[in-house]
């Protein structure tokens, strides 16, 4: 095994599988040494940075191995002024500082010239990868340092090679001979041989004696026109310059100009010039035909600007009728000659117009009638959904804007750059506006009828589908492996093809992997614009994908070779009724299937567990079947007992080894409490308080509420009572017996600690206190005439006197008398006799205007306040007794 090696690092296998997915490239620009922390290393997949990094550099190169096609060799260039330090481990850095390859070395000490020796140390790694192409080969120029081996590689190929430039006719080079004396190339230099021969042929083909229209070939010549039998300019009636036409003329087509060929030069405004060019300056050019029937007229018009107008015209009987008035739009007949110079637009030849600016973010649902034309987007990131591209695009490319049905619609149609896959949509209704409303995009199809083939890459399959209003065909492929994560839902990770074809709800999608598996799903409700909703994947059964045996409910191979053995031994060691045991035997040694069936103990005094039994004195049967390491026993005792084991490993030879019997508990044979860790119902309980959350009591059961109980009857609640009286619970609580002081059961009542508490009211002697001295002055009241107050009349009054009567002269007043008048009627009559009634009167009383003064006067109070006490009371608080938060229950005991 070698002692050194490298190892590409397991963050550097990541970033290669990465860029292969990708089709990215991996930038190595660094190399490393360290000093291994002193010690020797062993470079491992897991490392990310060196042991002990002493010194770092730019690479001087990164090129692949030409003899092995895996390899890439690392080179860096460490100078003479660097150094006093070992190297015992390389590492290759990724722009970015990532740990790339690892590598260790023998030890090698690199001086500084300090040190009084230095040198140049170049480094080579070579790493071996799976795709070269993923590294990026490239370096920076300005950081190699040629090596003496690599500048004599370079010579050794710049010697063999015949890669040199060639010699132009601007620029100096390599070129090769000729003697060919017909070629035209002007990258071949001519022999001696074949200038000789042009020489010579020169000197054949013109004789000294060889004349041009009776002039010498000696000397330069100069022809006139009557030498090659043209008319002069004065003989074709234009003279030298074309004339210019007066001003009186206004109409290019004026009489005195149609009637003959003639050429002028125009610099005024005339009413039948090209449309939009009412005032030309240039040469207007007029050829007349011999024959006034069709086309009898032909006019020129040159601009300075180089602009060309023509028109044609049958004159007849001197009236121009101009041609093609009604093809051209202008009512004078021209028509503009187009050349390099003067282009027509777009709309002159119906064609789209192109729009000198890049579509950026602009959002094209907003490109109506007045946009149409041809744009680019130049920046895959702005070809986003949001502003209006095709979901399926999200590139650089090319958006035609086309006239289409509809109320101000418009046809768009985008052609990705890179791909040439074109999606088209159009208008759904009349146009709202301001941004629609649009259709969705259909990609349209590069062959056939099925849309271009499209790179999935790390695309999500869910996003891979369109609506009812969208079907169409589609085929996208899955290079990498890798990329075919369940994450992103494809059915198997395997490369593929995918296929999406219209179906129920919108669309279906089969994938087929590069190794013939096909799987198939379909929508499972209407396509919800984003991702979905799919069904789960279906795998389809062929030659190469062969259902298994539970795929189809059927036993494999195996097992049912299996069963077949099974079948065979059970029939050759069916379970039987065996012999009973005796007192000299045991079950340890019924083991196997040459021994299942069922065995009687009939009640031997042998059958003791020392022999192996589930209890002394079994009696009963024992099952021996199948179970763990091939054989399990199952006891039954007479009296309902069960019992089972099996063996714990191989059979030892003799008797087991066995398990423990486990005894099977049932109605009949139920678990004791201890063996199911539980409490017994029995004496365990008796005596104990019991909360209980009712006031019915359970059976065996009773309140605590201090009775009596009969001893004798309960003679364990005896134990725990022995005074035979029950604690009467109620309000009550429990409390932990104190270390002394506190007999059991013994009866503490409710009170509090002994505390004190201070209360006091200091005194204060609060002095006399003064108000202040003002002198209120003296007050008057309202003057008022209060004029004369008259009483009312009172004082009328009368009085009785007595009257002399016969019998006595004057009665007591008030009191009846008979005075003894004579006459029948009047004797004995009772009279009381009264004074008028008089003395009523009134008086008046003038009271006047007058005031009223009240002195006040200067004058203080004082408030004497002395020394004092204050009394404070401290009010009582709380319950009627001292309690914590609690729930009531009632307490129980058993009684036993």
């Amino acid at each position: 095994m070698s002692t050194f090696k490298s190892v590409v690092t397991t963050l550097g296998q990541s970033r290669i599988a990465a860029a292969i997915a990708a089709g990215t490239d991996i930038n190595i620009t660094q190399l490393a040494v360290g000093d291994g922390n002193g010690k020797a290393t062993t470079p491992v997949a897991t490392q990310t940075k060196l042991v002990k990094e002493v010194y770092r550099t730019q690479l001087n190169s990164l090129k692949c191995d030409p003899t092995h096609g895996n390899w890439v060799i690392a080179e860096a260039v460490i100078s003479a002024s660097v150094g006093g330090f070992w190297m015992r481990e390389m590492g290759l850095f990724s722009s970015d500082g990532a740990l790339i390859a690892v590598c260790n070395m023998a030890d090698t000490y690199k001086p500084t010239l300090a040190e009084g020796s230095g040198r140049t140390q170049t480094l080579r790694m070579v790493i071996a990868v799976s795709n070269t192409e993923v590294i990026s080969l490239l370096i920076d120029d300005s950081v190699i340092m040629a090596t003496e081996q690599y500048v004599n590689d370079l010579l050794a190929a710049h010697e063999k090679s015949r890669n040199h430039p060639d010699g132009t006719l601007t620029a100096k080079g390599f070129v090769q001979l000729s003697s060919s004396v017909s070629s035209t190339s002007e990258i071949l230099a001519a022999t001696p041989k074949a200038v000789k021969a042009a020489n010579d042929n020169a000197n054949t083909r013109v004789p000294a004696t060889r004349k041009v229209n009776n002039k010498a070939l000696s000397a330069d010549i100069t022809l006139t026109s009557a030498d090659v039998g043209a008319i002069a300019p004065a003989e074709f009636g234009l003279g030298g310059k074309a004339p210019v036409l007066p001003s009186t003329i206004t109409l290019l087509a004026d009489p005195s100009i149609i009637g003959f060929e003639s050429t002028w030069t125009v610099t005024s405004g005339y009413t039948d010039a090209p449309a939009g060019n009412t005032s030309p300056t240039g040469v207007l050019h007029n050829i007349r035909r011999a024959y006034d029937a069709g086309c009898s007229l032909i006019q020129y018009l040159y601009m300075t600007g180089g602009a060309v107008y023509v028109r044609t015209a049958a004159v007849s009987s001197g009236v121009i009728t101009w041609h093609g008035t009604s093809l051209s739009g202008d009512v004078n007949g021209w028509r503009t000659v187009y050349d390099s110079a003067q282009k027509p637009t777009a709309s002159e030849v119906g064609a789209l117009p192109v729009a000198s600016a890049v579509l950026g973010t602009v959002n094209i649902n907003t490109f109506n009638l007045a946009k149409i034309g041809l744009y680019v987007q130049s920046t895959g990131a702005n070809a986003t959904v949001a502003n209006g591209y095709p979901p399926g695009s999200q590139a650089a490319g090319v958006l035609e804007i086309i006239p289409a049905s509809w109320t101000g619609g418009v046809l768009q149609r985008y052609t990705v750059q890179n791909t040439g896959m074109v999606w088209t949509r159009a208008l759904n209704a009349s146009w709202n506006g301001t941004d629609g409303p649009w259709r969705d995009w259909v990609q349209a199809s590069t062959a056939g009828s099925v849309a271009a083939n499209t790179a999935l890459g790390s695309a999500d399959l869910n996003t891979v589908g369109f609506g009812l209003t969208a079907v169409q065909a589609a085929v996208y492929h899955q290079t990498a492996n890798a990329s075919a994560t369940a994450d992103r839902h494809y059915p198997e990770a395997k490369a593929g093809t995918l296929y999406v074809t219209g179906s129920a709800y919108g669309g279906q999608q089969m994938y087929v992997t590069f190794e013939g598996r096909i799987y198939i799903r379909g929508l499972s409700s209407v396509w919800n614009g984003t991702d979905g909703p799919w069904k789960d994947w279906i795998s389809i059964y062929g030659t190469n994908n062969k259902p298994t045996a539970a795929d189809v409910g059927a036993w494999t191979a195996a097992q049912s070779a299996a069963s077949e053995k099974a079948l065979s031994d059970e029939i050759a060691t069916a379970f039987k009724i065996r012999t009973n045991l005796t007192a000299a035997d045991t079950p340890n040694t019924l083991r196997g299937s040459g021994m299942f069936g069922h065995y009687g103990v009939p009640g031997v005094a042998a059958a003791t567990t020392d022999k192996g039994y589930p209890m002394n004195g079994f009696v009963g049967a024992i099952f021996v079947t199948w179970g763990p390491n091939a054989t399990q026993q199952i006891a039954f005792n007479s009296n309902g007992r069960q019992f089972t084991r099996s063996m714990t490993g191989a059979w030892n030879g003799v008797d087991g080894p066995w398990s423990a019997w486990n005894e099977i508990y049932c109605q009949a044979n139920k678990p004791s409490p201890t063996e199911i860790g539980a409490l017994a119902t029995g004496d365990v309980l008796v005596g104990m308080p019991v909360p209980w959350p009712s006031d019915t009591v359970p059976a065996g059961f009773a309140l605590m509420v201090g009775q009596t109980f009969n001893k004798t009857t309960y003679p364990s609640l005896a134990i725990a009572y022995p005074s035979g009286v029950i604690p009467d619970m109620r309000g009550q609580t429990l409390k932990g017996k104190p270390a002394s002081g506190r007999a059991v059961l013994s009866l503490e009542q409710d009170g509090v600690k002994s505390h004190n508490h201070t209360a006091t009211a200091s005194n204060t002697d609060l002095g006399r206190k003064t108000t202040s001295a003002f002198d209120y002055g003296r007050k008057g009241t309202s003057g008022f005439d209060y004029g004369t107050k008259g009483s009312d009349g009172q004082g009328a009054h009368q009085h009785q006197m007595g009257v002399a009567g016969a019998n006595n002269r004057f009665g007591a007043i008030g009191v009846a008398k008979d005075y003894g008048f004579s006459g029948s009627n009047n004797a004995n009559q009772t009279e009381m006799p009264v004074t008028s009634v008089d003395g009523n009167h009134g008086h008046n009383t003038y009271i006047g205007a007058h005031d009223h003064y009240v002195d006040i006067g200067a004058h203080d109070h004082y408030i004497d306040m002395g020394a004092h006490g204050h009394t404070i009371t401290v009010n009582a608080a709380g319950n009627t007794e001292n309690t914590v938060k609690n729930v009531a229950f009632n307490y129980l005991v058993r009684l036993a």
